[in-house]
């Protein structure tokens, strides 16, 4: 006789939804930071390097680094303007990284960078799950993703001074989450309105997300008749952060260009923006239309929930900083593209956000789909320009900046950098005054430290042994200025022999080099001799890189050194250059960075998963949120 299935008690039944519930926010969170933060190490992989690019070295080293170095540093140097900005939190972020590091390494930077990046996404999705239904913050979750990864981005993902940006969006969203979520005078409350006095020393633009919560307040005081304490403190300390920034201005330092700035390239650079990723001026008010609508529907229609508030806060946040980016900037840039994202979350959530029944409804699904499958193709057109034509020719940059700086480091020759400022992004006296300085060479990164000699132990016998200078084919990279010994030669011929270098000695925990050809231990060998004869080997076994040169790196021993080289083989060579000193911290970046793959499975397995969990919650029935 068959046996009957009793179902599940009710209340098991709920606690196991419960169970499912409670992990679906944390795992879409947790798999859209993933994500992106994959996708941006991937970036910081391909074309990342440790050479910081243009401002940092007036902004940065000369600014704020040298006094640090030379025990001088004082408050005033964290605050001083740069540009129109007071980048403090940039500087306290590049002083800490130094002082843990022992070496200034731009692409250390970028990888912390790309953590506050995924710190803002993270923020602003706890925050709207609060608010969101199930299935539109899974939307949103998986769109965030992609845009908050984009490549399109790459000036700020590879730049490191470019975290004022991060740390921007970083506080933005923090300030108006407490502000509009929380209850007023909470613990949350008070910690968003202190920072949103700390985002005023982020960057110019942090004074907006001031601006942003005082229109809010100002609407729910003037079109709800609120008549809440709360509000008026909002109103009246946001409204005092929005004097204080302007007062921080250093009106007497202009953009470059902002004074020839006309309105009729004013209004021409908001359409640019506003159409970002489609660069069409003329779609811009229709890329912006649905926040334009909102803000338009809830001011005839007023409402004060918490809904409401945080959409209409995120919707003035993101126009404001579109026309302040339009008639200070003139124009679209990498750098600005972090800013256009804000104004896509934006505009998607206002578009749910507008009333519509039946057909109407329909009708916003289907132009809701369209402009979205715009959007999305517009951000992989950039995605394709940047990979394949921007960032190549950065990473030919690179090696031609690093190459320079080391020459001057080794002839003092002001000239080279002169003739070299297209490609270093900065005025040569400014990198020779800080280049030419003792204190801050200890400092440099290992992409333009001059390397530590390993002259010939027999001096002049380096070819009979079978390494000759330059011994290598020309590949795409280069060891960027380093002198190089190996066993190829341009007849094609692949030659054996020994090499063994004078003494060195180093106090880095790491030393690298760069190696091309192949390192195999029953044929060819690249080792470290330490002072009691102990050979130490590097921390890949095993190299095969005949197309390009590639970094390895060898834990240092500490006392005299020497480089050992051997090639046995008849059909392999090999070729290194000088080892160059390498800080600890910028060892486990270079590691972090081979983990791109893994972080993107996890960020898309959470994703699914967290989907799933999503789903399901769905199809059982309606949820309630604010």
């Amino acid at each position: 006789m068959p046996q009957t299935v009793q179902p599940a008690p009710m209340s098991e039944q709920t606690g196991r939804a419960a169970r499912g519930e409670r992990w679906e926010t944390p795992l879409l969170t947790a798999g859209a930071v993933l994500f992106a933060v994959a996708a941006k190490l991937r970036q910081i992989g391909y074309f990342g390097s440790d050479i910081p690019r243009g401002d940092p070295w007036s902004g940065d080293a000369a600014a704020v680094l040298l006094p640090y170095l030379r025990g001088t540093l004082g408050w005033a140097d964290l605050f001083a303007a740069h540009n129109e900005h007071r980048v403090v939190f940039t500087r306290l972020e590049s002083l800490f990284l130094l002082a843990a590091n022992g070496q200034w390494d731009a692409r250390l930077e970028q990888v912390f960078n790309a953590g506050l990046h995924a710190a803002a996404l993270a923020v602003v999705l706890l925050a709207l799950r609060k608010i969101l239904p199930r299935l539109r913050f899974l939307a949103v979750a998986g769109l965030a993703a992609v845009l908050f990864g984009s490549s399109a981005s790459w000036e700020n993902t590879l730049g490191c001074f470019q975290s004022q940006f991060y740390f921007m969006l970083l506080f933005s969203f923090a300030h108006l989450a407490g502000s509009l979520l929380a209850p007023a005078s909470s613990k949350r409350w008070w910690g968003a309105q202190a920072i949103g006095f700390f985002n005023l020393f982020t960057m110019a633009g942090g004074l907006f997300s001031a601006a942003a919560v005082a229109g809010v307040a100002v609407y729910q005081r003037v079109f709800c008749r609120s008549r809440s304490p709360g509000v008026m403190a909002l109103a009246v300390w946001n409204a005092a952060l929005v004097a204080l920034g302007l007062l921080l201005l250093p009106h007497a330092v202009p953009h470059a260009g902002a004074d020839t700035l006309t309105l009729a390239r004013g209004v021409t650079a908001l359409g640019q923006i506003a159409s970002w990723p489609l660069d069409r001026p003329a779609l811009g008010i229709l890329m912006y239309a649905p926040v334009l609508l909102f803000l338009g529907w809830r001011l005839v229609r007023p409402a004060d929930d918490a809904r409401t508030r945080f959409f209409f806060g995120l919707a003035v946040l993101s126009l404001v900083h579109l026309v302040a980016l339009a008639f200070s900037r003139g124009g679209m840039a990498s750098r600005y593209v972090d800013l256009a994202v804000l104004g896509l979350l934006a505009n998607v959530l206002c578009w749910w956000e507008l009333p519509a029944a039946g057909r109407l409804r329909q009708a916003q699904v289907f132009l809701g789909a369209v402009w979205l499958s715009f959007v999305l193709s517009g951000v992989w057109a950039q995605e394709w320009t940047s990979e394949n034509a921007t960032l190549r020719l950065q990473d030919a940059r690179d090696q031609a900046r690093a190459t320079a700086i080391r020459e001057y480091l080794r002839t003092s020759d002001i000239g080279v950098l002169r003739r070299a400022e297209p490609v270093t992004e900065t005025n040569a006296d400014v990198l020779a005054s800080v280049l030419s300085l003792p204190e801050f060479q200890r400092v440099l990164p290992a992409g333009i430290r001059l390397g530590l000699p390993y002259g010939s132990d027999a001096a002049g016998d380096a070819g009979a042994r079978g390494f000759t200078a330059e011994g290598a084919p020309a590949l795409g990279n280069s060891p960027r200025g380093l002198p190089v010994l190996g066993t190829w030669s341009p007849s094609g011929g692949l030659g054996q022999g020994e090499f063994l270098s004078g003494v060195f000695r180093s106090d880095a925990p790491y030393l690298s080099l760069w190696f091309a050809g192949e390192l195999s231990p029953d044929s060819t060998e690249l080792a470290l001799v330490a002072g009691d004869g102990r050979r130490v080997a590097p921390l890949a076994e095993r190299v095969n890189a005949t197309d390009r040169w590639v970094r390895i790196n060898f834990e240092n021993p500490g006392g005299p050194l020497r480089l050992a080289a051997r090639d046995a083989s008849a059909t392999r060579w090999m070729a290194f250059s000088e080892p160059v000193e390498t800080a600890r911290l910028s060892w486990w970046a270079g590691k972090l960075l081979k983990l791109a793959p893994a972080v993107w499975f996890s960020g898309a397995a959470f994703l699914v998963l967290g989907g799933a969990l999503a789903l399901r919650a769905w199809f059982r029935g309606p949820e309630s949120v604010a």
